[in-house]
């Protein structure tokens, strides 16, 4: 078992890279043994600790408690040793003293390490990647001390017991393949070795399904680290403002959830596909109300659309169809002219006779008085004709 120099960098910060040659150098790895395909190291520094190093990168422990990121000092000078003594067989010991010597001495046997075989916890770890949702699942053992993926081929992992001994951890295969079936009835399919990703929209899967699967008692990471998958639960907010400007209404609208907003193209094209999912903002996703969906499709098939700068022109013709979106609104602004408009069309009983013109001179027949009103009507409130 040999580590180089650029794996050691990899899992240590350069200045506990830095102490654990030191340590190495003034003799403190006092002992290597090999059990099964793990390595256990006693390194001195004040007192004895104890490190255990796997085959495979990122498998290791000490019972000194590091906690600030990657592996500490004591493991470094372990693998430091291994690499020196250049090939470690089964049954080596390294005595006190002896982490410089080429030649190595007859091992004692190494201390008994208890077995445990438990029983796996699924762990579900979740990542975007491009388009997609991708699920690993991992075994978690040992009160989730230990874990393992699923296309690892290690049987089992030392780990220290928390006394100063280590214990062995067993792996229980025929309960991962258990959880590996499981995941089929809760919408996932396979991608890759180990990899899932839901088989129909990702989106409400993580909304309905993963709170289910928690429940199981997956234990789930990076749904916090979710932007186009994670559905934001807060209520949409819909204001309106409507403004009159050269015969038209302008009528800004804006939908936000949990305070992000949505741009008028996303609810747009939610509208068209019958989708209550929106992309805010920020990368998330919001959802509309069921409700929306087919008022949204009826009002912006009338309306002219200005997606830049998130408003709808709407003709004084379809006053009605303004109302429905004030309806729809939690807030609502609109100018004291465009009041005015909205509440003689709530008043409407039909269109009112008007009067000739001063100076007119003849009689209307029946339909042309009504066209008349009509013209009048239409110029009294804007809506042109004349």
């Amino acid at each position: 078992m040999i580590f180089s120099e650029n794996e050691i960098a990899k899992i240590a910060f350069p200045s506990v890279v830095e102490r654990g040659r030191e340590l190495l150098e003034c003799g403190a790895v006092q002992s290597l043994q090999l059990v099964g395909s793990d390595t256990i190291a006693c390194v001195r520094h004040d007192v004895i600790f104890r490190v255990v190093v796997g085959e495979s990168e990122g498998q290791f422990a000490c019972t000194c408690g590091f906690s600030m990121g990657g592996a500490c000092e004591h493991v470094v000078a372990a693998m430091l040793a291994l690499s020196r003594r250049d090939a470690v067989q089964t049954g080596l010991l390294l005595e006190p003293g002896d982490s410089t010597q080429e030649e190595s001495t007859p091992a004692e046997e190494p201390p008994p390490v208890e077995e445990i075989r438990g029983k796996p916890r699924g762990r579900l770890y979740l990542t975007e990647r491009g388009s997609m949702l991708l699920v690993e699942l991992r075994f978690a053992y040992h009160g989730g001390c230990v874990e393992f993926s699923r296309g690892e081929p290690y049987k089992s992992r030392v780990v220290p017991d928390g006394h100063g001994g280590f214990v062995r951890i067993l792996r229980a295969r025929a309960r991962e393949l258990s959880l590996v079936s499981d995941l089929d009835e809760f919408g996932l399919v396979p991608y890759q070795a180990g990899t899932f990703t839901p088989s129909d929209d990702a989106r409400q899967w993580v909304l309905d399904t993963l709170p289910v699967l928690s429940a199981q008692g997956y234990e789930i990471f990076g749904e916090a680290n979710l932007r186009s998958f994670k559905t934001r639960e807060g209520k949409p907010e819909l204001s309106v403002s409507v403004a009159k400007s050269e015969g038209l209404l302008e009528c800004n609208v804006s939908v936000n959830v949990d305070g992000v907003p949505v741009q008028l193209a996303a609810i747009l094209q939610a509208a068209r596909d019958n989708n209550r999912y929106v992309l805010l903002s920020d990368g998330s996703t919001g959802m509309l109300p069921e409700g929306w969906l087919q008022k949204f499709a009826s009002l912006f098939a009338v309306f002219e659309h200005d997606t830049e700068n998130d408003r709808v022109q709407i003709q004084p013709a379809q006053l009605p169809a303004l109302d429905m979106l004030c309806e729809m609104a939690d807030h609502t602004q609109t100018e004291e002219s465009v009041e005015r408009i909205r509440e003689r069309f709530r008043d409407f009983r039909g269109i009112e006779h008007a009067p000739l013109p001063e100076g007119f001179e003849g009689s209307l027949r029946p339909y042309q008085q009504a066209g008349y009103d009509w013209l009048c009507f239409l110029r009294k409130h804007g809506f042109g004709g004349c």
